[in-house]
């Protein structure tokens, strides 16, 4: 059933959370909120290991608002442009409208903004890594003020805004450990790993076959061809199970670990099967299956994180 402009608000915004925030993207999201103050916990030694209800709770609605948010700022950011290659989206029809996306954005601020204030009682470490998040997120919103010549390098305008992610990490990890900043030693592999796996499936989603590419649409596959594009996909795919496993071995350096470890690395090996097959020979289908791939590694690395930390 087609949603039109005279559906009920809350019909008109789920069906542009379904084409462009997904639900499921909330819930992988928690899943990341779970695993990095669980992680946090473990290594600091001045932290205990347990669920704080009401605090961890409003934690993770903020962090949940967090890439909402940004996605908000990239439709408002692409509008123009996605007016063009893509007229069929619900915010384009004005099914939606960009003001009605504000609202909702200026919510899940004030939730991010209040809940950090809340769990520091102030304006403290959360907070402040709070609003050093927001920067950057404004300065990806207007591209650096070089938004031209970043259009014209797909991989540096990528590596620019992946750097959001292990900011937002660490923004978390502050709430793990409130009143003190976490040392970027301690928590480095979770860091890399959030820009890694950020990465590889940022790339992954941008891979087309050849009678897929447009003009005036970006693709990893344009920018490096069919052959060396998804094998920079698997580079960053390789370089987050490292990650995983530093981050798994520190927390549980003993033979089950070691287990936890095998099990990503033969995770990356399975996920690894299309980027191959399309890097041999382009075939349809295989773009849908990377992007697939690159999830469910994300996804279960993550749960492994914690079978370690669980099992330790």
């Amino acid at each position: 059933m087609t949603i039109t402009r005279d559906a009920p608000w809350l019909n008109r915004f789920m069906a542009w959370m379904n084409e462009r925030f997904p639900p499921l993207f909330l819930v992988v999201n928690c899943i990341v909120f779970v695993t990095v103050i669980t992680y946090g916990r473990t290594i600091d030694p001045n932290q205990e290991l347990h669920w704080h209800w009401v605090r961890d709770i409003l934690g993770m609605v903020a962090f949940c608002m967090f890439p909402f948010m940004l996605r908000v700022f990239d439709e408002h950011k692409d509008f123009e442009a996605d007016k063009h290659n893509h007229p069929e989206r619900v915010l384009q029809r004005g099914v939606i409208s960009l003001k009605d996306l504000r609202v909702v954005c200026c919510f899940g601020i004030a939730v991010q903004w209040g809940g950090s204030v809340y769990l520091d009682g102030g304006f403290g470490e959360i907070t402040q890594l709070w609003v050093c998040v927001m920067l950057w997120a404004m300065l990806m919103g207007i591209e650096f003020f070089c938004g031209e010549w970043l259009q014209e390098h797909l991989f540096l305008y990528a590596f620019s805004h992946q750097l959001i992610s292990p900011l937002g990490i660490y923004w978390v990890l502050c709430m793990a450990s409130p009143g003190t900043f976490p040392g970027f030693v301690d928590v480095g592999f979770v860091l890399l790993l959030s820009f890694f796996a950020g990465f590889a499936f940022e790339i992954s989603r941008k891979l087309k076959m050849p009678d897929e590419e447009r003009s005036t649409v970006d693709s990893y596959t344009k920018e490096f061809g069919t052959r060396r594009a998804p094998l920079v996909a698997l580079f960053f795919m390789v370089a987050e199970t490292v990650a995983v496993s530093g981050m798994i071995l520190l927390v549980n350096p003993g033979t089950l670990g070691i287990a936890w470890v095998v099990i990503s690395v033969a995770l990356l090996v399975l996920c690894s099967v299309p980027f191959l097959r399309f890097s041999r020979k382009p075939e349809a289908g295989l773009p849908t299956k990377m992007e697939g791939a690159s999830g469910v590694l994300l996804l279960v690395n993550h749960f492994l994180v914690l079978a370690a930390i669980f099992s330790a």
